[in-house]
């Protein structure tokens, strides 16, 4: 699980915690008592600190799109699909204008997101629906473009 802080004029950090095994009691237990936002992957043992009833405060889902991307660039290198391979130039779009605004302050980093940004993601996610319509569930790349929606919080 990896906690990540990016508001404000410090370096960003990470919070990494080991546990044995897999089971979903260990992130509510790592993260007891503590609200905010996390990003991680779609891994079902978080989505206890998701629930709306869950105190202090529910956990807001950052996901992650370093892994919403990885399946379908499988695909894509594979050059076999041509919906992954433009689902990946759609994320690569996101991830420059994320970097093109990485030095900027907090203010401005939410204008960017606000107007250039999160319009950017609703027409991948929009295209998404669409091209998942007309495939099978059963496809790889229907499969790697679910797993994109699902961490889309």
């Amino acid at each position: 699980m990896c906690w990540r802080r990016n508001g404000g004029p410090a370096p960003p950090a990470a919070w990494f915690r080991y546990s044995r095994d897999r089971k979903g009691k260990h992130p509510t237990d790592h993260l007891a008592g503590w609200s905010g936002i996390l990003q991680s992957d779609a891994y079902g043992g978080y989505n206890r600190l998701f629930d709306a009833d869950r105190k202090p405060a529910p956990v807001i889902s950052a996901g992650c799109w370093a892994h919403a991307r990885r399946g379908l660039f499988k695909l894509a290198e594979l050059g076999k699909a041509p919906l992954a391979v433009e689902a990946v130039r759609r994320i690569d779009a996101i991830f420059e204008a994320e970097r093109a605004v990485n030095a900027a302050t907090l203010v401005q980093r939410l204008a960017a997101r606000q107007e250039h940004i999160a319009p950017m993601v609703d027409d991948l996610l929009a295209w998404m629906r669409e091209s998942c319509a007309r495939l099978s569930k059963k496809v790889p790349v229907a499969a790697a473009m679910a797993y994109s929606r699902l961490i889309r919080v």
